[in-house]
């Protein structure tokens, strides 16, 4: 239900962002998004898909947290070190205060965007199914209703309020969660990190890295892209229909919620054959896949009746938009497979 409300949320959201703000705001917000998901694909290292694949093989899952989250903190703490001492010129304000400040919010607001990962997948792992949907529903429910207290209210405008909002609902996130989880955290500081437990770790995560990267290059440089061959209202025009396509990606979300860990208890409890249940189901997949297709092109035209007149050529782009997280989740199935093997490397290639 998490992903779903929280995509449900978004399909009310962002209308309204278009009806609030003008395109080129709408585009840099695209970009805020970007550099966050960024920011959590190089800091948490690859553990937090490390800690999914070894969860059911410790019994100390404390331990096994710890040796997951410390590495990313540590990393994160150097480089925002570093950053502030190269600008720290720039960050009592002899040049460039917006930019070095710009920076530096970023990376503490890192902080918050590590701890909700992999506190989301500690409750996953769990199988708490009601936190791990908050921690995809709070955000998103948190960022509609501050931009609309920020508007009526006439605190804030402009990006700038579209960036505090996402902030706040970031932070807010993380008071909430770590207070669900402090016995949790409050107990990581008895387990001693351990050297081959994160070799472990790290030559299964660090692969994922660089796959991340690239991954994330091609889902973000189309909007890249268009901040330099057109504007900022190009970048905001595709970046509407690239967020309502993503309700597809509410499907993928579920998906791998559920299947991979149901695949490393299987794997763990020895269960025979298990693996036969990928052909029927990317079968069954691919149906699924092929009749939302046909629905989205159908119907595209639906959208004009939703957002103002300067989105109007959204229509045109919403079934190519589609085809990425719909193909996505059919890769799910099986992507798996090199996780189980321990073969991340491949995953990159």
């Amino acid at each position: 239900m998490g992903p779903v409300g929280a995509a449900l949320i978004g399909l009310v959201t962002l209308p309204m962002l278009t009806w609030l703000y003008s395109p080129d705001i709408v585009g840099s917000y695209s970009l805020l998004n970007i550099g966050l998901s960024l920011i959590s694909l190089i800091f948490a290292l690859g553990f937090d898909q490390a800690y999914v694949r070894e969860y059911y093989n410790f019994d100390n899952h404390a331990k096994l947290l710890k040796h997951c989250v410390v590495p990313a903190f540590a990393l994160l703490t150097v480089l925002l070190v570093t950053i502030s001492v190269i600008y720290a010129f720039d960050l009592f304000g002899f040049s460039q205060s917006s930019l070095s400040l710009l920076v530096f919010g970023y990376l503490a607001v890192g902080y918050f965007v590590i701890a909700n990962l992999f506190t989301s997948y500690y409750f996953r792992m769990q199988q708490n199914a009601l936190m791990y949907s908050l921690c995809q529903f709070i955000p998103k429910l948190s960022f509609m209703i501050l931009i609309v207290l920020f508007y009526l209210g006439g605190v804030l405008s402009g990006f700038l309020s579209i960036a505090v909002a996402q902030f706040l609902a970031i932070i807010s996130l993380s008071i909430l969660m770590l207070f669900q989880t402090r016995k949790v955290w409050l107990a990581l500081k008895y387990e001693p990190l351990e050297l081959p437990i994160l070799k472990r770790l790290f030559t299964f995560g660090f692969p994922l890295v660089f796959a991340n990267l690239t991954f994330w290059a091609l889902t973000s440089v189309d909007r890249l892209a268009l901040t330099y061959w057109a504007d900022m209202t190009a970048v905001g025009i595709f970046s509407v229909g690239v967020s309502l396509a993503m309700a597809a990606g509410v499907l993928q979300v579920v998906f791998s919620a559920i299947w991979s860990p149901m695949i490393y208890r299987w794997e763990k409890e020895g269960i025979e054959n298990y693996t036969e249940q990928f052909d029927s189901l990317f079968s069954a997949l691919s149906t699924v896949i092929f009749a939302a297709f046909c629905i989205v092109g159908l119907f595209a035209w639906v959208i004009d009746f939703a957002l103002p007149e300067q989105y109007q050529r959204v229509k045109y782009i919403l079934v190519c938009s589609f085809a990425y997280p719909l193909f996505f989740t059919l890769s799910e199935i099986t992507v798996v497979g090199l996780h189980l093997m321990r073969r991340t490397y491949y995953v990159l290639v």
